[in-house]
């Protein structure tokens, strides 16, 4: 059966271990919606979903460090904010965040 969450993000903090690597954790009100973990080894980091209890399990993703500056001005300035994870029935998780909602064209961003 295949399984699919999307979480609203609400809150979120920043944390940086070290140059190379670092994460942002995101939040649905108090619960946990997931988090984006910064890396350059992305090829051994496969989404998932943890869980703190079954009823919520937050979705976990990994982007190249290069994409932290992408995923602060999203954060910062987009609104409504999800992620999304996505299993199919024996197949990979997917897993993606960003908004829901269409923009104009040259809104002047």
């Amino acid at each position: 059966m295949a399984v699919e969450h999307r979480w609203p993000v609400t809150s979120y903090s920043v944390t940086i271990e070290h140059r190379t690597f670092g994460w942002i954790e995101l939040k649905d009100g108090d619960q946990f919606a997931g988090y984006i973990y910064f890396t350059d080894e992305i090829a051994e980091t496969m989404p998932r979903f943890g869980a703190v209890h079954s009823a919520h399990p937050y979705i976990v993703m990994s982007v190249p460090t290069a994409q932290w500056q992408m995923i602060l001005d999203i954060l910062r300035h987009e609104r409504p904010l999800y992620i999304r994870g996505y299993q199919p029935d024996g197949g990979e998780m997917s897993a993606s965040f960003g908004t829901s909602t269409g923009e104009p064209v040259g809104e002047g961003e």
